[in-house]
This record gives C-alpha cells, sequence and structure tokens, in this order.
C-alpha cells in the first residue's frame, strides 16, 4: 500500500489546536486488518493519520520509517496481533465472539475483526499510537484500546492510556464540546413547568430500563457529537441496562455485571425533569421523563424492558 497523503490540519488528534498533518483512509484501504469487521457489519469507517512534527515542512527519518512499517511494509496487522496477544492472555478475553468467530480468532487472528479509527505519528515524542475498537469484548467497548510504541517496543493500552499522552496539549474540543453539550440539554429536555423541586417516590422507574438505539442517536447528534463518538455511545449502552429498585439505581452490562450501583436516598421532580439524590458520586443524577423515555443528562435515551411492562 502507498503512503496517503497528507494535508496541512489545524487540530491535532481532532480536537487540539496545533498544527499538524492529516490523512483520511479507509479501514478496508488498511494492510491485514478490518475484513470480518466490514463483512459482518457492512460499514468501512474512516482512520485519521495524524503527524506530529517539530517542522510541519521537513519531515524526519524516523517518521518517514514509522509510515514505510505501517503502509509499503504493511506491518499494521502484524503490529496488531503481536500487541494484542498481550490481552488475549486473560481467560475472559473475545467472551462476546460467537463460537464460531473465536476459531476464526484463533486461526486468524483478532485484527481481522478490529478497526483502526485514529493513527498518531509524533516525532516531537517519538511515539506512534495506534487507537481501535472490535466488538468481540464487552471490557474493550468499554475501556478502549490504544497501543502505543514508545522507546522501540509496542505496548497494550486503553482510553486512560491515551487521555494521558493527551494532556500534554492542554484542554481540547471533547471539554468544549461537553460543556454545549449540556447546555443543549437544557434546551432540549426543559422541566416544562417552573416552580419549585418536589419531593417524590421513585416508585415510577423501578424496573429495566435499555436502549432506544435510533432515539439515542438523534439526541446525541443534536447535542453536537461527531460520528465516532455516537458510534461508541450506541455500541456501549446497545449492551447494557439501567434498573432501579426501590433503594438502589444501577447500570448492567450484559444483564450481570455491574458497572455502577448506587444507594437512593431520595427523588425530586420539577415537571419532566427528575434528580436523583445518590449515595457517592454523582450525588445528584439529572434524567427527563415523559412518561415513555428517559433520557440521562447525557443524551442516552432508555424505554422500560419488556420484562417489566
Amino acid at each position: 500500500m502507498r503512503i496517503p497523503t497528507f494535508k496541512a490540519a489545524g487540530r491535532f488528534l481532532g480536537e487540539f489546536e496545533l498544527p499538524c498533518l492529516l490523512a483520511k483512509v479507509k479501514n478496508s484501504k488498511l494492510p491485514g486488518i478490518a475484513s470480518r469487521h466490514i463483512a459482518i457489519y457492512k460499514t468501512d469507517p474512516i482512520c485519521e493519520v495524524y503527524l506530529r512534527r517539530k517542522d510541519l515542512q521537513k519531515p524526519s527519518s524516523w517518521e518517514q520509517t514509522r509510515l514505510e512499517e505501517m503502509f509499503e511494509k504493511e506491518q499494521l496487522g502484524s503490529t496488531i496481533e503481536t500487541v494484542m496477544k498481550q490481552y488475549a492472555k486473560s481467560p475472559e478475553a473475545y467472551e462476546d465472539a460467537s463460537p464460531q468467530e473465536r476459531k476464526q480468532i484463533q486461526k486468524g487472528g483478532i485484527a481481522p475483526f478490529m478497526t483502526v479509527f485514529m493513527m498518531v505519528i509524533d516525532e516531537v515524542d517519538k511515539t506512534v499510537i495506534l487507537r481501535a475498537r472490535t466488538e468481540c469484548d464487552g471490557n474493550l467497548i468499554e475501556h478502549g484500546i490504544s497501543l502505543f510504541l514508545r522507546n522501540g517496543r509496542w505496548r497494550f493500552g486503553d482510553s486512560d492510556s491515551f487521555a494521558e499522552y493527551a494532556e500534554q496539549f492542554g484542554g481540547g474540543r471533547d471539554e468544549m464540546q461537553h460543556e454545549l453539550a449540556s447546555r443543549q440539554w437544557a434546551r432540549l429536555f426543559p422541566a416544562s413547568e417552573t416552580g419549585p423541586l418536589v419531593e417524590t417516590g421513585s416508585g415510577f422507574l423501578q424496573g429495566k430500563w435499555v436502549l432506544d438505539g435510533r432515539e439515542t442517536k438523534k439526541v446525541l447528534h443534536k447535542l453536537g457529537y461527531p460520528a465516532p463518538r455516537i458510534a461508541d455511545s450506541l455500541s456501549i449502552n446497545g449492551r447494557g441496562t439501567l434498573e432501579f429498585s426501590s433503594s438502589t439505581a444501577r447500570y448492567c452490562m450484559f444483564g450481570c455485571v455491574a458497572l455502577w450501583e448506587q444507594r437512593l436516598l431520595g427523588c425530586q421532580r420539577q415537571g419532566n425533569r427528575i434528580y436523583l439524590r445518590c449515595q457517592g458520586s454523582p450525588a445528584i443524577r439529572l434524567f427527563w421523563f415523559d412518561g415513555t423515555r428517559l433520557v440521562d443528562s447525557g443524551g442516552i435515551v432508555y424505554r422500560r424492558s419488556k420484562e417489566t411492562q
């Protein structure tokens, strides 16, 4: 594969005001990855490739070597396979894959089931980062995949590892985007009536609530989130349930693994807005409820599960 054509860009990693070079490549064009994912899900995601240089006009031999390895020498797929072996040692690895998919992974590796949505070649830090996804493992969906080349060695990491790398660039577009989304949420989901908060019971919430994917996609789009962020939210929340009892609120993945659980201390309403007082953090969980849809403060839309209707 040829090295893609890069153009000047003003946002490094898509969010930081930092000059860089950017190329966009479909996963179907990347060597050694995504073939099974594309066949199963009928989608061909874009990979954004970022170059960070000391001088934008002067490519270094280090950068050129990394580009040749990933593209011309087509080492991307084999690199992913080598690094993911660190994760595959876990007995829970790829537990969400079907029996047939597990056989294919054992025979041909995980790379065909993975997509890469970002590649970073940072000449200044002498770092290469591959940010990837797979639908074969709930833990990886939740925590993300970030593979790092530093000091001549590839290592497995998650979204937190990438966040630590990105901290050096200061507050980015994600932070601003969250603030804008919060204000837009308040406009989209008003209380519908004025007046003080009224203390109520939380019995009307009891039971299981499941994702309404179609409505969630619409809401997140209105909140201004980009397509990759929306896809992540749908993938993660589509595997979980929001559950309320008389005394607790919790979110479960795959119907059994609680990602968080909090004791309910009270419930207040102001029209369609619901304020759940909880023990621990966050102390207040905000929702909007119209009798059918339950929308959390992040824009995720739930409907009552059929088994609890």
